[in-house]
């Protein structure tokens, strides 16, 4: 891994799944680009919630 000196977000998705064990997804790694204020955060998450990749894991309990 590479240091960039850039704040990063993970992203998680925890569910359970039909047969009732607990699944975790990492959705995405996004930089956020000056700060790490509250509103940046809920941005880029917001940003991520937009892909379609969020709907397939959502399918795929």
């Amino acid at each position: 891994m590479r240091h960039t000196g850039q704040a990063q977000l993970a992203i998680f998705a925890r569910m359970i799944s039909p047969d009732g064990r607990l699944k975790e997804e990492l959705l995405d790694i996004v930089p956020l680009k000056d700060r790490t204020r509250g509103i940046d955060v809920k941005e880029a998450m917001m940003d991520v919630f937009k892909k379609p990749i969020c709907l397939s894991i959502s399918s795929q309990l």
